[in-house]
């Protein structure tokens, strides 16, 4: 009898310890969890420079820089309209731009890629909603129209 009521203390203490392992462990990671919140919160004017960087002027881009800037992102521009064209189905999967370049439009924020296949050659528009080009939320495709006029894919407005 009293190795029965030894076992039955044992296992409580054990589920005791069980317990409060649990809620102190619990209490720990929502502090570091809140001191991550509230590092990510905390701007950049927050945060003391060091004297390195207080030493050193503001980098200023130069003509050629900006240059260089934008043809990339009008490169990155192209290739969003050309994979959107070609997930869609809408061209075939071995399109390939013709100029990496997109050419304005009469409309504000929309662009047109030329691509071309070995038979066909096609204009894609597509509208600019932010400028991270890499996700897909920021380019939209407009319409995609082959070389004589035939609409194959015209968004609903």
């Amino acid at each position: 009898m009293s190795d029965d009521h030894h076992e039955q203390s044992a296992l409580l203490r054990e589920w005791r310890v069980a317990q409060i392992t649990l809620v102190v462990g619990f209490i720990i990671a929502l502090g570091v969890g809140g001191y991550f919140i509230w590092q990510s919160r905390s701007t950049p004017s927050e945060v003391p420079a060091t004297t390195t960087e207080r030493a050193q002027p503001p980098v200023q881009q130069t003509p050629a820089d900006n240059t260089a800037a934008n043809l990339k992102a009008g490169a990155e521009v192209c290739q969003m309209a050309l994979k959107h064209a070609t997930d869609f189905g809408i061209i075939p999967g071995y399109s390939k731009l013709v100029a990496l370049q997109p050419e304005g439009t009469d409309v504000k924020g929309r662009y047109a890629c030329l691509a071309a296949t070995p038979a066909a050659r096609y204009l894609i528009a597509i509208d600019l909603v932010c400028r991270d080009f890499k996700k897909n939320e920021c380019v939209n495709l407009f319409s995609v129209t082959q070389e004589g006029g035939a609409v194959l894919y015209q968004r609903a407005n």
